[in-house]
């Protein structure tokens, strides 16, 4: 987090010991607040850094060798034999440049689980060009390869104007880093009328 994020999250006892607090310290300021007094997007951010950062580091696959079996509360392999980390919307609550960060921190992930050989497989649904989009600097840089990842778009069947029924279709990034076959209207709203002075008015009369 200190590398990614540029801040560290710590437990402090409360009272009388019988409570602890989680603490997050900037690491420029030094200075220190309690989780629950921050915004929402780090809470949602911490258990899933928490348990990819507990995979990568294998301290899941020394506790199976010590004691023959998994800890409580871990997932177990897949059936190909690899960890899946689901995570729907990482986005919410998180400012851009935090978002940006995620997606540098996942990149990163997916290149120490290769080096640990604790084998972990993303799966994120998103809604973010921010994200989208640093992972396709991620693929320019040649941080990842791009045949190393596989993005799923789900985009309304136009060809079915009466029905609400998607269509799925796989595309890549480019060498550049650039995502190809961007879902129609994803980047803008063509289908909403843009909201004008004169159709204020307009709406006014006639409400």
């Amino acid at each position: 987090m200190r590398t990614y994020f540029g801040f560290e999250i710590f437990p402090q006892s409360v009272g009388d010991g019988a409570r602890v607090a989680l603490r997050i310290k900037d690491g420029v300021s030094g200075t220190e607040i309690n989780l629950a007094d921050a915004g929402f997007g780090f809470s949602q951010m911490l258990p899933f850094l928490v348990q990819v950062w507990s995979l990568t580091e294998g301290r899941e696959l020394q506790y199976r060798r010590v004691y023959g079996g998994f800890p409580p509360r871990l997932p177990q392999f897949g059936p190909s034999g690899t960890y899946i980390i689901a995570i729907e919307q990482p986005e919410l609550h998180l400012h851009p440049a935090l978002q940006s960060r995620l997606a540098d921190l996942i990149v990163a992930m997916c290149a120490v689980s290769r080096k640990q050989n604790v084998p972990i497989r993303f799966f994120l649904e998103t809604h973010s060009q921010t994200i989208i989009d640093r992972v396709g600097e991620s693929v320019e840089s040649g941080a990842v390869k791009r045949e190393d990842m596989q993005v799923v778009l789900f985009e309304l069947d136009r060809s079915k104007p009466n029905t609400q029924t998607s269509r799925v279709c796989t595309t890549e990034f480019d060498s550049e880093g650039v995502l190809q076959n961007w879902p129609f209207g994803f980047l803008s709203a063509p289908l909403v009328k843009p909201i004008t002075p004169d159709s204020l008015v307009t709406d006014a009369v006639r409400n």
